[in-house]
């Protein structure tokens, strides 16, 4: 959606949050058993176009959905999504402390008329002594790019980085680079230096 400027907005779903609580198949509780339930649950049944939130030292993450079925006691838990990887070595630092994002086209499920979802939070190692999610953010939309952002400007751009790429992969010091003219980006001149790299002034965003 857009606002009275014309800039584009979010559609935030308004929810609550319960947990995360460790659980394991026996039903035992216990301090870091690997796997935590946190559920979602919306203030009246929506469309979810997006899921964001802060990573802590979850190395995976399944996405679990529950649909309205109203005067119906037969509303059931289905996989949505199974096992996303939130770090990619689990005894690693790297991805511990991103930001993620999880939009509805990852989903094998639609994710229209959600009562509720459930994340499966898993964390094998040990060494890692708490391990969640935080930050949470739910959207009713799919993630945009910036309407500022230009297709056609991109590709010249990408145009630009190949020519440059393959320019320099085949430059050669001992031989005698000459000056050639090139395409301009919004007419600045494109010059070639001696390095086999061509110098552009890129246009100002």
């Amino acid at each position: 959606m857009t606002n009275l400027n014309g800039l584009y907005e979010r559609c935030p779903v308004e929810f609550t949050v319960k947990g995360p609580r460790p659980f394991n198949i026996s039903g035992e509780l216990e301090h870091h058993n690997g796997c935590s339930l946190l559920d979602i649950s919306f203030a009246t049944p929506s469309t979810i176009g997006e899921i964001i939130f802060r990573n802590y030292y979850t190395a995976k993450i399944s996405v679990l959905v529950k649909y309205n079925q109203s005067g119906s006691s037969d509303s059931y838990w289905e996989m949505s999504i199974p096992g996303k990887c939130l770090m990619e070595s689990p005894h690693l630092e790297v991805g511990s402390h991103d930001l993620f994002s999880i939009p509805a086209i990852e989903s094998s499920k639609q994710w229209t008329d959600v009562s509720m979802m459930r994340l499966i939070l898993q964390q094998p190692v040990r060494q890692w002594k708490s391990y969640y999610i935080e930050d949470i953010n739910v959207y009713g939309d799919l993630p945009r790019l910036s309407p500022k952002s230009s297709a056609p400007e991109n590709d010249k751009l990408i145009s630009l980085l190949k020519r440059q790429t393959e320019t320099a992969l085949t430059w050669d010091p001992r031989m005698d680079i000459r000056s050639a003219s090139s395409p301009n980006i919004q007419g600045e001149k494109i010059q070639k230096g001696a390095c086999g790299y061509e110098i552009s002034k890129l246009p100002q965003s």
